[in-house]
């Protein structure tokens, strides 16, 4: 059997799904925040790190000499398994979204729309919410993006552990770091510990779906973090932060520069629903796509993706917010 090669550039957004942006020839505009400048690239050379999901050799000499690494462990040299693992679940939900796409768009084409039964002819699946759930859990904690606020996570708390205990104030000693490699590992055992993707996952199936439709001029952008939440209600309490589980989150993942996805925490929809036409859709307008791309480009990491050339709504917002442009920006607040 012919060895199989291993992966060296590994996507923390898969290639399918940046494929419903890309042109003819797999390329897509790509807007870089940091030095301001957009150009057309293949999708295989965005989103993506080399051996961004492998276990560092320098990780594995260490478990060697320490005895710690045995030959039933070896696979661990050889194989790529998070990287295999995630092929497979992006092979199953490649074709769910790509059927919710197609439903979606041969809806419209043969004026379905008009049909008073659209909201149902759209609804998601809810085979297709249980694949979704898990997917989405696991796109939000693959990133880049994941891997930094992993990162100032570990340091801030491990800092205010220590000014508590030594009764020094932070900048008073050197700032704790994660070496590249350590927090590779740190990362991984994240992403691939199946309590944290099977509690967002959970939360996310039980929530309520709608599909967002975008008819506008303007195409829906995504990014290298594309699964994004925001709070319908701010928090009365200013040092409480938000989450998955918060009441009244939403989370918003685009599929396509038509189409996307927003699923709403359940009690606070429940609210709302009797205000709306449809509860499984919503037919956007110009201002509505503005507000998904505005989220998209606050909390993308370095560069954000279209099916066309226009960032203007991206470069406003940098403008506005210089400091996003700042790959190394504080994800996390500590009081």
């Amino acid at each position: 059997m012919k060895k199989r090669n291993k992966v060296k550039k590994q996507h923390y957004v898969p290639r399918f799904y940046l494929k419903n942006w890309a042109d003819k020839k797999e390329k897509i505009w790509v807007f870089n925040k940091n030095n301001q400048e957009n150009f057309k690239a293949s999708i295989k050379d965005v989103a993506s790190s080399k051996y961004f999901y492998d276990v560092p050799k320098q990780i594995i000499e260490e478990l060697k000499k320490k005895e710690l690494i045995n030959d039933n462990l070896k696979f661990l040299e050889q194989k790529q398994i998070f990287e295999e693992s995630l092929s497979l679940i992006e092979m199953i939900n490649s074709k769910i979204i790509k059927d919710i796409i197609n439903n979606a768009k041969n809806t419209f084409t043969k004026n379905i729309y008009k049909d008073k039964d659209i909201d149902n002819i759209l609804k998601i699946k809810e085979k297709y919410k249980k694949e979704l759930s898990f997917f989405l859990a696991i796109q939000y904690l693959r990133t880049k993006e994941a891997r930094i606020t992993f990162e100032q996570l570990y340091i801030g708390t491990l800092t205010k552990i220590m000014e508590k205990i030594m009764g020094i104030e932070f900048d008073n000693y050197s700032q704790i770091t994660l070496d590249n490699n350590h927090l590779q590992i740190f990362h991984l055992d994240i992403l691939f510990n199946s309590k944290y993707v099977e509690e967002i996952a959970y939360l996310l199936e039980d929530y309520h779906w709608q599909l967002l439709i975008n008819k506008t001029k303007h195409s829906f952008y995504t990014s290298d973090s594309p699964v994004v939440y925001y709070p319908n209600i701010k928090n009365k309490n200013s040092f409480q932060g938000y989450g998955f589980a918060t009441f009244g989150i939403s989370i918003y993942y685009p599929i396509s520069p038509e189409f996307a996805l927003l699923i709403t925490e359940k009690n606070f929809f429940n609210k709302i629903k009797k205000f709306l036409k449809y509860k499984n859709i919503v037919l956007l307008q110009k201002e509505n796509v503005i507000f998904y791309n505005d989220l998209i480009v606050h909390n993308s990491t370095q560069q954000i993706f279209s099916n066309k050339n226009n960032f203007d709504l991206a470069k406003k917002r940098i403008k506005e917010s210089p400091f996003l442009t700042d790959i190394n920006r504080k994800r996390i607040e500590f009081n």
